[in-house]
Formats: C-alpha cells, sequence, structure tokens
C-alpha cells in the first residue's frame, strides 16, 4: 500500500460498499488501524461532517469505514455510532479499537502494559457493562447498565485466533511487527511495572521515573516473550477516566471476570452489534505510563486485523445488516408489548369486585409482588443463575427438605437473591403447567414477603401473615366467604383495626386457602429485620403449617439478624 497515496488517485468506493466499521477515540488509535489496511479508498457521503473523522480502506476481503467522534466519551461514541450506522447501511457489526486500562490480578488473568483485552460473554454477562449506571442501595451503587453482547461471527473469529496462537500460528506477532516499525509505535523501552495500590505515584512527570520499584513494586515472574497476551472477558465502560486503585477495585466489585476500563465502549455497544478490543496503557491507578499508549493501540490494532482475517465476505454477507438490526430489535420490542398486553388482559378477565379489591388492600398493603417486580427491573442477565444450581437449592426444591435459611451481608443482594427465586419457581411452574386454574384444579403456588428493617412497626405477624393470605387468595381466584366475613367483622368493630382478628381466625383462614394448591412455595426476604418476637410467631405458625400442607419455606436474612433456626434446617451462604 502507497504509505502517502493522493487522496484523489485513491479507488472510489459506495458507501453501500463497506460492511465494517472500526471505532477509534484517539487519532495515535486512529492512525494504528490505518496502518493494517491492505488497501485505502476514498469515499463520498453525507453522514460526514464536522463531529466526526473517516477514513475508508479493506482488510483481507473486507472493505471497512474508520471513524472517530471528536468528542471523546460515551455520548461521543454513540453519536457517532448513529451516524455510521445510517450512513453506511451495508455494515454488518462494528469494532472498537484503542487503549483501555488493565485491572490486575483479576481471575488469575496476568495483565500486562501492551496486552490485549477483548469483551467476551462469560458467566452471564455480555463482554461490556456501564459501571456508572445504577441506583444506591443500602450505602451501595449497586450497576444495572448491562449491554448486549458481541454477534456470534465476532465471538467465532475470536476463538479462532485463540486456537491459531494454541497452534503456534499466531498472526498477531506479524501484524504488530508492521505497525511498530513505523515512527511512535515502538514498543517502549521503559519498564513495566505494576505497583501496590497503597504506592502513589510520584513526582509530576508522565512516566515513573520518580517511583521506587524495590519499594512499592509487585514481584511478576518476566515472561519468555514479548508478544502482548490476549485476554478476553468482562469490559468496564463509564464516562470516566479511572486512575485511582482504590477506584478501580472498588468499580469492579462483584465482577470477577473484569479485566479493563474504558471510557467508549458502553455508548457504540448500546448502538450496534460490536466488539472491544483494547491494548492496556495503564493499570487504572495514579502511575501514569503515557508512554505506552501507542504501543497499546497498536496491538490492539493488529488483532483487529487478525479477527477480520478470519471471517470470510460470503459469510459476512449472509448476516444482517445493523440498519435490520435494529428494524429487528423493534418489531420484537413491539411483540414483547402486545404479548404482554394480552397476558395482562388474560389475567384481567377474571376481577375481584370493588368490595373484594378493598379485601386484599385491607389484608396486605404492602404490595409484595410489586416490591419483587421492581427489584427484578435491577438485574443484571445471568445474576443470580447460580442459586438454582447449587445442592442446598435443588434439595429444598425436590426433594424432602422443607426449609432453606440463606445468609448474605448485602440487604439488596439478599432480596435480589429472594426475587430470582420467586421468579424462577414462578416461570417453572408455568412452563410445567402447574398451576392453580380458575375451574378448582390444584397447582403450585409461589408467595413473598419483603421485610425491612425501616418498617418493623407494621411488620406484625398479622400482618405479614395476612399479607401470605392475599397473595393466596389470588392465586386461588376467588374470595372466601369466611374471609368476607372476617373484614366485615373487624369493619363493624369499634376500632376497624386487623388487631381485632385472632391468631386462629388467620389460621383457619390460611388452612382453607392451602387447601386449593397441591404444593406452595413461601420465599421470605429480610425476615430477621422483624422484631424477635414476629420472627418467632411467623416460623412457628409456617412449621405448624408444615405439618398438615406441602409447603415450603426459604428465608434470607443478614447474620446481624439471624431468625432463629430448627434443628437440621439447610442453610446456605449466599
Amino acid at each position: 500500500m502507497n504509505e502517502n497515496p493522493d487522496p484523489e488517485e485513491l479507488p472510489e468506493i459506495s458507501p453501500e460498499d463497506i460492511t465494517v466499521a472500526i471505532f477509534c477515540a484517539r487519532p495515535y488509535e486512529f492512525a494504528a488501524v490505518r496502518f493494517t489496511l491492505d488497501e485505502e479508498f476514498r469515499c463520498r457521503t453525507n453522514s460526514a461532517g464536522p463531529k466526526y473523522i473517516y477514513s475508508y480502506g479493506r482488510i483481507w476481503e473486507h472493505k471497512i469505514v474508520i471513524a472517530q467522534p471528536v468528542d471523546i466519551g460515551l455520548v461521543g461514541a454513540a453519536l457517532c455510532a448513529a451516524a455510521v450506522c445510517y450512513g453506511f447501511p451495508k455494515v454488518r457489526f462494528a469494532l472498537l479499537v484503542g487503549i483501555g486500562a488493565g485491572i490486575p490480578g483479576v481471575s488469575n488473568n496476568d495483565i500486562r502494559l501492551g496486552d490485549v483485552v477483548v469483551s467476551f460473554p462469560q458467566d452471564g454477562h455480555p463482554g461490556v457493562i456501564q459501571y456508572d449506571i445504577g441506583r444506591y442501595e443500602e450505602d451501595d451503587f449497586i450497576p444495572i447498565g448491562s449491554l448486549d453482547k458481541p454477534p456470534s461471527i465476532l465471538l467465532s473469529a475470536v476463538q479462532s485466533v485463540t486456537i491459531d496462537a494454541m497452534m503456534e500460528r499466531d498472526p498477531l506477532p506479524e501484524n504488530l511487527n508492521k505497525i511498530t516499525a513505523k515512527p511512535g509505535y515502538a514498543r517502549p523501552a521503559t519498564r513495566d511495572i505494576l505497583f501496590y495500590p497503597g504506592y502513589s505515584h510520584i513526582g509530576n512527570d508522565n512516566d515513573c521515573a520518580g517511583c521506587d520499584e524495590a519499594e512499592g513494586g509487585v514481584s511478576r515472574a518476566p515472561r519468555d516473550s514479548l508478544t502482548p497476551v490476549v485476554h478476553t472477558g468482562l469490559i468496564l465502560s463509564g464516562s470516566s477516566v479511572i486512575q485511582n486503585p482504590a477506584d478501580r477495585d472498588h468499580l469492579r466489585r462483584g465482577w470477577k471476570n473484569a479485566i479493563c476500563f474504558d471510557t467508549e465502549a458502553a455508548g457504540i455497544v448500546d448502538e450496534i452489534p460490536c466488539l472491544v478490543i483494547r491494548g492496556i496503557s495503564s493499570y487504572a491507578d495514579t502511575h501514569k505510563q503515557y508512554g505506552w499508549r501507542h504501543y497499546a493501540a497498536a496491538a490492539a490494532a493488529a488483532y483487529t486485523k487478525a479477527i477480520l482475517c478470519k471471517i470470510y465476505g460470503p459469510r459476512l454477507e449472509e448476516t444482517t445488516n445493523m440498519r435490520e438490526v435494529i428494524v429487528q430489535l423493534k418489531r420484537k420490542t413491539d411483540q414483547m408489548s402486545n404479548d404482554l398486553k394480552a397476558l395482562k388482559l388474560s389475567n384481567d378477565n377474571w376481577k375481584f369486585s370493588e368490595a373484594n379489591k378493598e379485601i386484599l388492600q385491607w389484608l396486605s398493603p404492602v404490595d409484595h409482588l410489586a416490591r419483587r417486580k421492581n427489584i427484578l427491573r435491577g438485574r443484571n442477565e445471568g445474576a443470580g443463575d447460580w442459586l438454582v444450581e447449587t445442592v442446598a437449592f435443588q434439595a429444598w426444591l425436590e426433594g424432602k427438605e422443607k426449609n432453606l435459611f440463606c445468609s448474605g451481608a448485602s440487604g439488596y443482594h439478599n432480596a435480589m437473591i429472594a426475587s430470582i427465586a420467586a421468579d424462577y419457581l414462578s416461570t417453572l411452574m408455568v412452563s410445567h403447567g402447574d398451576v392453580v386454574s380458575r375451574n378448582g384444579k390444584a397447582g403450585t403456588a409461589v408467595a413473598s414477603l419483603y421485610c425491612t428493617y425501616e418498617e418493623q412497626e407494621r411488620q406484625t405477624s398479622i400482618n405479614l401473615l395476612t399479607s401470605l393470605l392475599a397473595q393466596l387468595i389470588l392465586i386461588g381466584h376467588q374470595m372466601p366467604k369466611s374471609t368476607q366475613d372476617l373484614y366485615n367483622r373487624c369493619e363493624n368493630s369499634t376500632t376497624g383495626l386487623k388487631t381485632q382478628l385472632l391468631q386462629a381466625d388467620i389460621r383457619s383462614e390460611l388452612e382453607y386457602s392451602l387447601q386449593g394448591v397441591s404444593r406452595v412455595f413461601i420465599i421470605i426476604n429480610g425476615l430477621g429485620e422483624c422484631k424477635a418476637d414476629v420472627c418467632d410467631e411467623v416460623l412457628k405458625e409456617l412449621y405448624s403449617l408444615q405439618e398438615t400442607f406441602d409447603l415450603k419455606l426459604m428465608v434470607t436474612f443478614r447474620p446481624e439478624f439471624t431468625p432463629k433456626l430448627p434443628e437440621g434446617v439447610t442453610t446456605l451462604n449466599l
């Protein structure tokens, strides 16, 4: 390829000829990718403008557009991705190529400067998580910014390149050598030093000349080769540059496969199908490693070419272009919306009278089902799936174990686990047709309670048990006359309060409702947050019902609020 071609002499292609988009945020990343081109083109497109920089070329069988937003960050990346999506209608997928900050020592990954990290779905995560989208729960920030995983054609290419490396056919060194031969892209002569989190950078220089490796450096075995190692896993993307080990370790909590931070991936991945490829230029700490940026960008670009050379043109043509992907996603979303409306209409065919609704509200002022739904909205894909695979849970679900008590330090985490369990059981029973029908056929019921320390005063044993009763009545599709009589009796009393109810009254109503189900799973989150006597009374009543009915009980609690456990009960640490 001509090193300095005259743009007017380059072959011209149409925007419809381009099938791959590569996004770079910084000029030296952009240039590194251009160095990998087998041929350059010129192209006239209406999507070009002052906010974006484009170059066009070919890598193997693929005509590509390299795009750079003028503004670095999630918003600039997202806008650039949208412009490319509509300016180049035949683009099948995108690659986000450039530098990132490595997270050392995670999941046994010996990540070093100049290595390459690739977004790859593992253990339920999609490859990229937006760490600064979430909410605060009990003094903790819960990320909920889960994004789509890369297209399967790219994941297959990643695995193919990995196999080549195992067979000593790795194309990365040759691709990298061509880029590092260019001025400014050679591997730095400075040592790659990882410092302990407590050892801060000394001085204002852009390298660690003033830092003492003997005092603060982590001892790491030397590698046999200088060829970058490729790591696959989770990339954490957000709007901030992470340059502090305390922030680094805090933000990656809970993500054992997190290997890198970046500031653009979420913006691109949220718009179009994308694989993120990052060369490691720092360890997300206070130590400035500016000298590694160009080399890290070169490593990412070299790996990008290796990936594209594993995807055959005809196979790429069989995939869906990004415009069609967006249309299909909208169709699926619309269909899901219609299905949900139909389901709601079906459920609404059976309605309580206004009087019966008042009774349900009286029995359960707190909508525990709504609480469960709200909690599940914050669930990341695959999060908590491990629970249902544990021996303890399966023994409780399928075996003779009647009680499962789960202890976890985080109140939010416990609530999420309880919600996941309830949702799993409900879905499982529906899939098996094991549900209570309106024609009187018995089935399995799932009920749940959510207790909090702040609501202790109204979390009496009466209120908790009547909340369970309300859920069983809803599941059973009918309001028992005896329950109506209880309500009328209390309403006609001088106080009109549920305090007029006797434990025997509630027991009788629960027994009546339980006769209409073949089995019931009751899940109580945070029972230990209630007053001690309330815990004892609720558990005593449920244990007593277990003697007559097939009632299985799951309780989550924090260690400092441990309820009294019966002997031989199954426990699980969350």
